[in-house]
């Protein structure tokens, strides 16, 4: 029989570095790098032709993002009870996600994260099942944030490290589990009554070092990755995948007059012919002004 491969993506969050741009609009609904395009369906594009079902969990303004997925046949949305951390997410829902009784696989992938280029989760896939190790991180040349990992000949991760020096990689919060081993974790962390889990820390963690912890490596000229969830990174990421021109939202209204470069605009914000913006993310308030975050 195939072994499945379920895919979880959490949703919920509140985006709040992002904010006020966030404040109507959830953070996997923004623009990214297309007038048409939105930051979850990076991740999505990513998935779904290799994933059996593709699962996202909702909360902040989930109505929205359940809308914009309703046209998905493989993807099920599951609105979470209360906010929470992804990997409260994760443990509230596991048991309608995954075969807590066979031999599958779990892939979970944040929901606000870029993957262009050569991204394989057949590849990914198909290290994690060779390996047979109960984990499966995907990891990239060390980024200037973020976490780091340290590993050894084989590929295998050895330590966590907080230091960019001290790490070999860094980690994407791109997961793939043995169903066996994450229901375990999942049923353990359920017991414990907590609720504001992190999958990273609270799963991740503790893990490396301690059994096999496998690495899916994707160089720089494989492929980029990047966590969008600063203004930074996420005007960046846009103007990195639209070449340095604006994007703007198929909801937005620009007059002819008015002068923007290297901007994003999100929702049905109006620029009038006497605007002049750069290297901002601009967005409606909903009350006829407009909110603008330059980056520098």
């Amino acid at each position: 029989m195939k072994k499945k491969l379920n895919t979880f993506i959490p949703a919920g969050g509140l985006g709040s570095r992002l904010r006020p741009h966030t404040d109507r609009i959830p953070k996997p609904l923004l623009p990214m790098g297309a007038p048409e395009r939105k930051v979850i369906d990076g991740p999505l594009d990513f998935c779904i032709n290799d994933s059996d079902h593709v699962w996202v969990s909702t909360d902040y303004l989930g109505e929205q993002i359940e809308e914009h997925l309703s046209d998905y046949a493989k993807v099920t949305t599951l609105r979470d009870i209360r906010t929470q951390g992804s990997g409260g997410s994760l443990v509230e829902h596991y048991r309608k996600m995954i075969d807590t009784d066979g031999d599958s696989d779990v892939l979970v992938l944040p929901s606000d994260h870029i993957y262009d280029g050569s991204f394989n989760l057949k590849a990914y896939l198909d290290i994690h099942r060779e390996s047979d190790a109960p984990m499966t991180l995907m990891t990239v040349p060390r980024k200037s944030y973020g976490e780091y990992a340290c590993t050894d000949n084989g590929g295998y991760l050895q330590s966590v490290e907080q230091d960019r020096i001290q790490g070999h990689v860094s980690t994407t919060g791109t997961y793939m589990f043995k169903s066996s081993f994450i229901v375990d974790r999942l049923y353990r962390l359920e017991r414990s009554g907590l609720d504001q889990l992190n999958i990273y820390k609270d799963i991740v963690c503790p893990a490396i070092g301690n059994i096999a912890v496998a690495s899916y490596f994707v160089d720089t000229d494989q492929g980029f990755w990047e966590d969008t969830g600063t203004p930074e990174r996420y005007l960046a990421s846009n103007m990195r995948l639209s070449q340095d021109q604006n994007v703007i939202d198929i909801k937005a209204n620009v007059e002819d007059c008015a002068k923007l470069h290297r901007c994003v605009l999100i929702g049905a914000v109006a620029v009038g012919q006497y605007g002049a913006y750069a290297n901002s993310i601009i967005s409606d308030n909903g009350s006829g002004k407009m909110n603008v975050t330059r980056v520098l």
